[in-house]
C-alpha cells in the first residue's frame, strides 16, 4: 500500500548518504536521484524513503517536505482512490488530503 514515504531536508548529500547507510544491511541504496529528491530502497517495485528539499525552499517541517504516498498501478486507480477518499471526507471523515 504504501509506496515511499518523504523526508524534507536541507543538505541532500549528506541525507543521501546517510539513508543509504543506515538502511545498507537490508541492500538499500539510491534507487533514483532527481536532483531536489532522492528515492533509497531496495528497488523500485519496493516502498521507500525518500529525502527531498522542500518545494517552497523554506525549512522542512513536518508538512513541509513530509509526506506519505500510496502505491497505485495506474493513474486510473490513483484518481479512482482519490475520489473515494473525497466521497468518505464528504460522509464525515475529518482527514487531510493533497489535491493531485
Amino acid at each position: 500500500m504504501i509506496g515511499y514515504a518523504t523526508i524534507g531536508v536541507n543538505d541532500m548529500e549528506r541525507a543521501k548518504k546517510f539513508y543509504s547507510d543506515l538502511f545498507a544491511d537490508r541492500g538499500a541504496s539510491v534507487q533514483l536521484d532527481a536532483g531536489r529528491i532522492a528515492f533509497v530502497g531496495t528497488s523500485m517495485k519496493e516502498p521507500m524513503v525518500a529525502v527531498c528539499e522542500p518545494y517552497d525552499k523554506n525549512q522542512p517541517q513536518p508538512g513541509n517536505g513530509t509526506m506519505l504516498a500510496f502505491a497505485a498501478s495506474s493513474k486510473e486507480e490513483a484518481a479512482s482512490l482519490y475520489a473515494k477518499a473525497l466521497e468518505l471526507v464528504d460522509a464525515g471523515y475529518a482527514v487531510m488530503i493533497a489535491d493531485i
